[in-house]
C-alpha cells in the first residue's frame, strides 16, 4: 500500500471493531432469546441445527469449517454477491447457534466474517485489491472480538508470509481492539464467564477493588441474638 493507504487501514480497523461488537451483541442476544422460550433447554440446540439447516440452503458454502472459504477471500475468488451472502447468512447462523448452547468455534467464523467485510471493503477501495483487504480484515476482526491484537497481526503475518502487509495489518487490529475496549465492558470469550456469575477483571486493569469480591472479604458468621434476649441474658 502507499503511505495514505494507512488511512484506509485505520477505517477497515475501526470497521471490524464496530462488527465484532455488534456479533457479540447478536451471539448474547440470541442466547437471551433463548432462554425466554418456554420449552426445556434440551430442544435449543436442535433449534440452532434447523437454522444452520436453512442458512445452509439459502448459502451451502456458510456450512462447515470453512477453510476453503478463507483460501478463496485471501485469493480474491469470490464476487461481491458471494461475499454478501456468505457474511451475512454466517453471521447470523453461527450466532444463533452460539447462543442456542451448541458447542461451535470461533476462529474459523471470525476470519470468514473478518474476510468478507475487508473483501467488500476492498472492492470500493482505489488502491491495493480485496485479498490484500480481505487478509486485514481477518485480523482486525480477529484482534478485536478475541482482544489478542498482537496474536492476529503474528498470525496473519504467519499464515500469508506477506511481511509488507505488517504495518496496514498493525494499525488495523490496534483500531479494532480499541474500538471494541471502549464499546464492550467484557469480550465475547469472557462474557459467558460473567453470566455464570465468576468475577471476570476487565483488561489491563490496575484498581483492586475490581479484583476482590465483597464475599471474599466479608464476615459470613456473624454472631447474632435473638430479639427477645433481655440485657441480663446478653450480660
Amino acid at each position: 500500500l502507499p503511505p495514505f493507504g494507512i488511512v484506509f487501514s485505520a477505517g477497515l480497523g475501526i470497521l471490524c471493531g464496530l462488527a465484532s461488537g455488534l456479533l457479540t451483541l447478536m451471539v448474547y442476544s440470541s442466547e437471551d432469546l433463548f432462554q425466554r422460550l418456554p420449552i426445556h433447554w434440551m430442544w435449543w440446540p436442535a433449534i440452532g441445527g434447523a437454522v444452520v439447516g436453512v442458512g445452509g440452503l439459502i448459502e451451502p458454502h456458510a456450512l462447515g469449517v470453512g477453510y476453503e472459504n478463507i483460501a478463496a477471500l485471501l485469493h480474491g475468488d469470490l464476487g461481491t454477491i458471494a461475499v454478501v451472502r456468505l457474511v451475512v447468512v454466517k453471521a447470523l447462523i453461527w450466532s444463533i447457534v452460539l447462543g442456542s448452547g451448541t458447542s461451535g468455534g470461533v476462529l474459523a467464523p471470525l476470519l470468514i466474517i473478518g474476510g468478507a467485510l475487508g473483501a467488500l471493503f476492498g472492492s470500493v477501495m482505489p488502491i491495493g485489491d480485496a485479498a490484500l483487504w480481505a487478509l486485514i480484515g481477518m485480523a482486525a476482526m480477529m484482534g478485536g472480538t478475541m482482544r489478542s491484537p498482537l496474536t492476529a497481526i503474528v498470525f496473519a503475518v504467519e499464515l500469508t508470509h506477506n511481511f509488507g502487509a505488517l504495518l496496514p495489518l498493525a494499525i488495523a487490529c490496534a483500531l479494532a481492539h480499541a474500538t471494541t475496549v471502549l464499546l464492550l465492558r467484557r469480550s465475547i470469550l469472557t462474557e459467558k464467564v460473567a453470566r455464570r456469575g465468576h468475577h471476570v477483571m476487565r483488561e489491563y486493569i490496575v484498581d483492586p477493588f475490581e479484583t476482590v469480591r465483597v464475599a471474599e472479604i466479608m464476615t459470613k458468621a456473624v454472631d447474632t441474638l435473638p430479639g427477645e434476649t433481655s440485657i441480663e441474658q446478653v450480660i
